[in-house]
């Protein structure tokens, strides 16, 4: 919203960030996504996501399950290690 219809200018990051939080038992107060997953996931910055994966929002799916203490979607390809963290140590 607020730029027209077009979404694919990969130079505007309102095209390319979606805002992206978790709340609710054992998840870290006021915690910052990127500190908690170093090794796994890469803040962009000010810029389109390139040289490792950014946190997205279609990790969204496998997260919710895991929660729920489900396995991954069959055949997911986004989070399937269920491995995005939500509190120091996991």
């Amino acid at each position: 919203g607020g730029h027209g219809r077009r979404h694919g200018d990969p130079d505007d990051l309102r095209d390319t960030r979606i805002p992206f939080g978790a709340w609710g038992p054992g998840v870290a107060a006021g915690a910052e996504l990127y500190a908690l997953n170093p090794s796994a996931r890469r803040d962009p910055g000010q810029a389109e996501a390139a040289g490792g994966e950014p946190i997205r929002n279609c990790e969204a799916g496998n997260l919710a399950l895991r929660l729920v203490g489900r396995p991954p979607t069959p055949g997911s390809v986004f989070n399937a290690r269920q491995d995005l963290a939500l509190r120091p140590g996991g």
